[in-house]
């Protein structure tokens, strides 16, 4: 089985590490950062993210298709890193990490690390590794503007 494939996205968000932290813990909040392209539903989820609290969603792309989403909170270290992880879903193995680090008061560094694999073996390597990358890429440039904009209107 080949290794995961890996992403990583950081961004600057003018507030407090406590403030993002809050934001990212609250599961409901993915409906606010989701892309357009993306309409997401909870089925399942706690009010705040604590280690071992399970969650699924679904999220239909495009308006087409829908994907079944069922993870786990594996971490959850106030205020500086949540992690999930898949359960069942698209993916063979997904773990996500949020970090949130100060880097001036009311200033938060936030990096998104998703290791992944898409099914498929070395050809969904090859997939997670171009198309798989593009579409995070995408995704997450989009979810950082919409958290900063978000963050940016409670302060």
């Amino acid at each position: 089985m080949p290794s995961p494939c890996r992403f990583r996205a950081e961004t600057v968000i003018h507030a407090g590490i406590e403030a993002v932290y809050s934001f990212h813990e609250d599961p409901h909040n993915i409906l606010q950062i989701s892309p357009a392209w993306q309409q997401v539903r909870i089925e399942q989820a706690k009010p705040i993210a604590s280690a071992g609290d399970e969650f699924k969603i679904i999220v239909r792309m495009l308006g087409m298709v829908s994907i079944h989403w069922h993870g786990v909170w594996r971490e959850a270290d106030r205020p500086n890193r949540l992690v999930d992880e898949i359960v069942r879903g698209p993916f063979t193995y997904w773990r996500h990490q949020h970090s949130f680090q100060t880097i001036a008061p009311g200033r938060t560094r936030m990096i998104d690390q998703v290791d992944y694999r898409f099914p498929g073996g070395w050809l969904g390597k090859v997939f997670g590794e171009t198309v798989g990358r593009l579409q995070f890429r995408l995704m997450f440039a989009d979810r950082q503007a919409r958290t900063r904009r978000r963050l940016r209107e409670q302060t």
